[in-house]
């Protein structure tokens, strides 16, 4: 019995630097092509005067929305549930 390497079975996939998955509660559901990075944007504070000094304190922390481009569900049900997501969130669906 010769024993073949993992890396040379036939539903092994390699890294590729363009392909990445979306996990989704612990599941793998989409294959993602391009993601952006979390971050966060801080607003002007208040200023304040003492003396000849001016302290400067920070606003309101907020995040910034993330683009992500998603390729292909893993499983076929995830399509409708992004659908279902999507119109959760307020979009209208052409029917027509």
């Amino acid at each position: 019995m010769t024993l073949i390497p993992r890396w040379q079975t036939a539903n092994i996939e390699p890294k590729r630097k363009f392909k990445f998955l979306l996990v989704m509660g612990g599941v793998p559901a989409w294959v993602v092509k391009s993601a952006g990075r979390p971050n966060v944007s801080v607003s002007e504070g208040a200023k304040h005067q003492f003396l000849s000094h001016e302290f400067k304190f920070p606003g309101r922390v907020t995040w910034n929305d993330i683009d992500i481009t998603l390729v292909d569900p893993i499983d076929p049900a995830m399509s409708l549930q992004m659908f279902q997501i999507v119109e959760d969130a307020g979009y209208k669906i052409p029917d027509t």
